[in-house]
């Protein structure tokens, strides 16, 4: 096969393609606030510009009632860290830590009601002991996975 050929192939391969593969990663950076308080910051990075619709639900982080786990969507460019989502609690009240982050295809209809596709979940889990003075950084380990936009 000539140059030309194989590259002409390899557009259409890519053109062909029912959709990317992109590494998706996801952290959650812990602090300690004043009044005895927790902060959580969710982070997300790709290695591509990637789009997705998430949810944050857990023990104590996220009700139906408060409406922190509405689904919302996000886009990322490659490289690039961003901050998605925050939350805080009194300290006091846990003893567990327990965040799940749903990542889901993003709609074709902004409007539609049935839920998208999901593409993975990372979840952040630990135990909170008696009087802890600081946050280990057990939630700042990134979880990464590869997932398969545009199906």
């Amino acid at each position: 096969m000539s140059h030309r050929t194989l590259a002409a192939f390899a557009v259409f391969c890519a053109w062909a393609a029912p959709g990317h593969a992109a590494e998706l990663c996801a952290w959650i950076v812990e602090t300690n606030q004043p009044g005895n308080q927790r902060s959580f910051d969710l982070w997300f990075q790709s290695d591509v510009n990637v789009d997705f619709l998430y949810k944050v639900y857990g023990r104590d982080i996220a009700t139906d009632t408060d409406g922190a786990n509405v689904p919302s969507t996000y886009a990322l460019h490659p490289g690039q860290a961003a901050k998605a989502w925050s939350s805080s609690l009194t300290l006091a009240a846990l003893d567990k830590i327990d965040i799940t982050v749903d990542i889901h295809k993003v709609p074709n209809d902004p409007f539609a009601i049935a839920p998208t596709p999901l593409l993975t979940s990372f979840a952040f889990r630990r135990d909170v002991p008696p009087a802890e003075a600081a946050p280990p950084p057990t939630l700042s380990n990134k979880q990464c996975a590869e997932i398969i936009e545009g199906e």
